[in-house]
């Protein structure tokens, strides 16, 4: 299945049935306003059906910890899985899991095993 994809101010969005795949650009501060964008394609995508988000962690990039940011969720939102290529993106994940209450969260290091883990929550 070839994705949709969607550019966004801070990254690409890829939308494979009901996973999508962020990769947010190099060098990007992932912020409230990031998230608000990307709720508001979550509203244009999946506005009554469940879907999962993949965190493809290709780039490096810093995301705000404000307690907003770990706060806010979506409703159709079932799981968020983080793919990570190096030890540090894999620690800062599993950091960011504790944060992230609302949603079952969990980081991988492939690819397949994250569809795998996400398509257990649609």
């Amino acid at each position: 299945m070839e994705p949709n994809n969607i550019k966004l101010s801070f990254g690409t969005a890829r939308i494979y049935g009901n996973i999508v795949e962020i990769i947010i650009d190099e060098g990007t501060v992932f912020h409230q306003g990031s998230l608000k964008e990307l709720f508001n394609l979550f509203d244009t995508h999946f506005p009554d059906e469940n879907f999962g988000y993949i965190s493809n962690r290709l780039n490096d990039y810093s995301i705000d910890l404000s307690p907003a940011l770990y706060q806010s969720f979506h409703k159709n939102l079932t799981a968020v899985a983080a793919l990570c290529y190096s030890e540090i993106s894999y620690k800062n994940a599993m950091f960011e899991k504790a944060f992230y209450k609302h949603k079952p969260f969990d980081a991988f290091k492939d690819y397949d095993q994250a569809i795998k883990w996400i398509k257990t929550y649609l």
